[in-house]
């Protein structure tokens, strides 16, 4: 997928930033389409298991 990218976040150096998308808790993980948020994933989620 050519056109994704990933970022991390300092929520303890950027306050602001993580009060702007309500983030609560870590690790939360937020998806955006066009620029704007378009899904989150909160919390610890585990691996699928492929058996």
């Amino acid at each position: 997928m050519p056109c994704v990218g990933f970022g991390r976040l300092n929520t303890q150096e950027w306050p602001d930033v993580a009060a702007k998308y309500d983030v609560m808790s870590l690790p939360t993980v937020i998806i955006f389409k066009d620029g704007e948020p378009a899904d989150f994933v909160v919390g610890a989620v585990p691996k699928k298991n492929n058996c």
